[in-house]
């Protein structure tokens, strides 16, 4: 138990000036920080050269964690050092590696803004990690749209990644991010394929956000020009001017056919 409550302190160690944990935001004025692996406190400074010697001696730290099971190329990515980034996956780091709360390297990227870094890790490995799925039924793209990264949502999808909105616990910012971005680039971002005649989305535990992803795909001409029912009653959309969204474009844009739409 001592030894338990001792890491725990060591871990969370921290001054009005360094942060120690769980990202150094400045590198210690003398020695290295307690508990910190070299090639990993080298990468989070973006310290290439010394990075790049200490791989030189000693190869097998390319994926090697430290403590918190973060890998040089998490830590390089965390800081925003494209440089060393790219040059840990020319020497072959493993990008598909997750740390101890289940982030990768590109998720550390997108959450902090780092749109060179992402880049380069798409640029060298995209497909490995575009539409690779976290422990949390996230993907890159979601994560993005979480935080609210445009722009990186953006590349991601210019380089490939499927977009499953839909009920993915989006808030309204983020759907709304979403759905602008599918509206502007003609992608579906609820699920509803272009060929679709009918959709019935009752009973799903449908929620604000989910219905501004909806109203994205149908306010499309080429969805809504062939749908001809929708059902979206037993769902949560409290809110009546977010439902009436959802419909909008589908009403807007009817078949000439009978048309059927059909809120709760």
């Amino acid at each position: 138990m001592r030894k338990e409550a001792l890491c725990l302190c060591e871990r969370n160690l921290a001054d009005r000036e360094i942060r120690l944990w769980p990202f150094p935001n400045k590198e210690p004025s003398v020695g290295g920080m307690i508990g910190v692996a070299a090639h990993v406190q080298a990468a989070q400074f973006g310290q290439v050269d010394e990075l790049r010697a200490l791989l030189d001696e000693s190869p097998e730290l390319i994926d090697q964690v430290n403590d918190r099971d973060m890998t040089a190329l998490m830590s390089a990515a965390h800081g925003g050092h494209a440089a060393v980034v790219t040059m840990l996956l020319e020497r072959g780091a493993d990008v598909t590696c997750r740390d101890d709360r289940g982030v990768s390297a590109l998720e550390y990227a997108i959450r902090e803004d780092r749109l060179e870094v992402v880049l380069a890790i798409l640029d060298r490995a995209g497909h490995d990690v575009v539409n690779a799925v976290g422990p949390r039924g996230t993907t890159a793209l979601l994560v993005a749209c979480e935080h609210g990264r445009e722009a990186i949502a953006r590349a991601l999808l210019d380089r490939g990644a499927k977009v499953d909105a839909l009920k993915k616990g989006l808030n309204i910012e983020s759907a709304t991010m979403l759905a602008k971005i599918g509206t502007e680039k003609g992608i579906m971002v609820s699920g509803i394929k272009r060929d679709q005649t009918t959709a019935d989305f009752s009973n799903q535990n449908l929620k604000p956000p989910d219905a501004i992803l909806l109203a994205s795909d149908l306010s499309q001409a080429v969805v809504t020009g062939g749908l001809t029912a929708l059902n979206l009653s037993d769902n949560r959309l409290k809110d009546e001017g977010v439902r009436k969204r959802s419909l909008q474009g589908h009403r807007s844009r009817r078949s000439t056919s009978d048309t059927t739409a059909s809120v709760q």
